[in-house]
């Protein structure tokens, strides 16, 4: 019978010593307290220049940590030798600290793709724009004719088009021209099959631009028709933006 007593309070001896004090964090507390030093940690390492020389700063921050769980330095401390005396409640709150490092880390690379992205900010000008143009050869309608006077003086221009009824014997022909103060620089490309057409043309370095000019047109060899639609004249202008005001703007 005393044996059996003994045993009996042995047990609740063990619950009594497994159960968690009243001044110890629980482990949802400990696991959002140790979250947000970890975060706090990286804040440190990333600004590590600041925070050497201002060793007041570090515990600032890490001292916000505490007043925003509304605890004491002091009651945190205790709470990690309880849960370092118990082991397998220490290793479940690390699961769960371990799924919310990664999350953490996935969420902030994907912030960083984002800004890297909006950074860069495209904008397409468009110079000339045609819907639809219906040529046909034999007739006054075989060629479409197109002058730009009022383009600014810049490096590369982009053309592109759709082209439709092209075959073997049916090759629109697209001629490009810059004019530039003392040359012209001529482009000719036959249109060999359906579908997008696009290209880019330059201005070398040493000339200045003064206008554009060009068009499209079919043979009178034979009698056929084709359609060029869309046919664009524009620059594309990418601009980086600062990260600090891609941020701002998605803050708002």
């Amino acid at each position: 019978m005393k044996r059996l007593f003994g045993l009996i309070g042995f047990g609740l001896l063990l619950v009594a010593c497994s159960n968690r004090p009243w001044h110890v964090l629980s482990e949802k507390q400990m696991e959002n307290v140790l979250f947000d030093l970890y975060i706090a940690e990286i804040e440190i390492k990333e600004n590590r220049v600041v925070f050497d020389a201002d060793s007041l700063k570090r515990q600032q921050l890490l001292q916000s940590v505490f007043r925003k769980h509304n605890i004491s330095e002091a009651q945190f401390d205790t709470s990690i030798v309880w849960y370092n005396a118990h082991l397998n409640r220490y290793m479940k709150i690390n699961e769960q600290l371990n799924v919310r490092y990664t999350q953490r880390i996935q969420s902030l690379e994907a912030e960083q793709e984002h800004i890297r992205i909006a950074t860069l900010h495209i904008d397409t000008i468009y110079y000339h724009r045609t819907p639809l143009l219906c040529l046909q050869s034999k007739m006054r309608a075989n060629s479409y004719h197109f002058a730009l006077d009022s383009v600014p003086n810049s490096k590369m221009y982009n053309l592109n088009c759709m082209a439709f009824g092209v075959n073997d014997s049916v090759c629109p022909v697209l001629t490009f021209s810059l004019q530039c103060t003392d040359t012209v620089y001529w482009h000719s490309d036959t249109l060999t099959h359906n579908g997008k057409f696009e290209k880019q043309y330059t201005v070398p370095l040493k000339d200045t631009l003064t206008c554009i000019f060009g068009d499209v047109s079919l043979s009178d060899s034979i009698t056929a028709s084709t359609l060029i639609a869309n046919l664009s004249i524009y620059q594309i202008q990418t601009t980086v933006l600062s990260e600090d005001s891609v941020r701002a703007k998605s803050k708002r």
